[in-house]
């Protein structure tokens, strides 16, 4: 994991269901409000699951990019 001034990069490729999302709980959790996290995972469910997420909390997700079977994510805290 890698922060920037107003963003936190979370790196989950390699893991399996549920660990993306168990990481992904931990950091929003750990981070302050005005953070962007900057998601990258190769679990073919890592979109549906973090847009799950975001429609059932108060984080949003700005954006979804693909490129093979890397899924690029950023969530607004």
């Amino acid at each position: 994991m890698d922060t920037l001034e107003n963003e936190i990069k979370l790196d989950v490729r390699g893991m399996a269901c549920p660990a993306p999302m168990r990481a992904l709980r931990r950091v929003l959790r750990e981070s302050p409000q005005t953070m962007v996290i900057d998601l990258v995972g190769d679990d073919p469910h890592l979109e549906l699951d973090v847009a799950a997420y975001c429609a059932r909390s108060a984080h949003h997700l700005l954006s979804v990019a693909r490129a093979g079977s890397t899924i690029h994510l950023r969530i607004h805290r």
